[in-house]
């Protein structure tokens, strides 16, 4: 499961599983599924804390029902996560 934070254009900063595909228009899109809006970090070191560790107690997510598309350039920073740290957090079912 490829569960990514990413920042986009104009200072969003989502979260969940994250895939890269060319749309109908040939477009180069980012789509993030079983994500979230990260309203507030909480951590002490930084964003990679909560990449590595998942979220924190401190940590505010807003959960997206709906899918999250962004072209490809758009995308300002990608960062990998430790998905088994996410999946809870995220309400991802990973029967």
């Amino acid at each position: 499961m490829d569960i990514r934070i990413v920042v986009f254009h104009r200072g969003w900063v989502v979260v969940g599983q994250y895939d890269l595909k060319r749309n109908e228009l040939g477009i180069e899109e980012i789509t993030i599924t079983n994500g979230a809006v990260i309203r507030r970090w909480g951590t002490k070191h930084g964003i990679g804390e909560i990449a590595s560790n998942g979220p924190t107690n401190e940590t505010v997510l807003d959960l997206v029902k709906t899918k999250i598309r962004e072209p490809w350039v758009g995308q300002i920073l990608c960062m990998d996560c430790v998905p088994e740290k996410w999946i809870a957090a995220l309400g991802i079912n990973d029967a």
